[in-house]
């Protein structure tokens, strides 16, 4: 009897390379469950470094422009 089994590899979420997000700096440090600028909940995962992170999300960056052009 066997029992080895085969990856299910169609059903792995895109999530690696991780993409950054930012958050409000009220909001930090980030913890698992904070809310993005872009509404994505945040795995808790420490990004901190450029390195850490595949890039950032483009939404995110949209939000934060938008926050500094809008001065809210």
């Amino acid at each position: 009897m066997s029992t080895e089994t085969e990856p299910v590899l169609a059903d792995a979420p895109p999530c690696w390379p991780p993409v950054a997000h930012i958050i409000h700096k009220k909001d930090q440090p980030a913890k698992e469950g904070t809310i993005a600028l872009c509404g994505a909940k945040l795995m808790g995962l420490d990004l901190g470094r450029l390195n850490d992170a595949g890039n950032v999300c483009p939404k995110c960056v949209e939000a934060c422009r938008a926050i500094i052009e809008g001065g809210a």
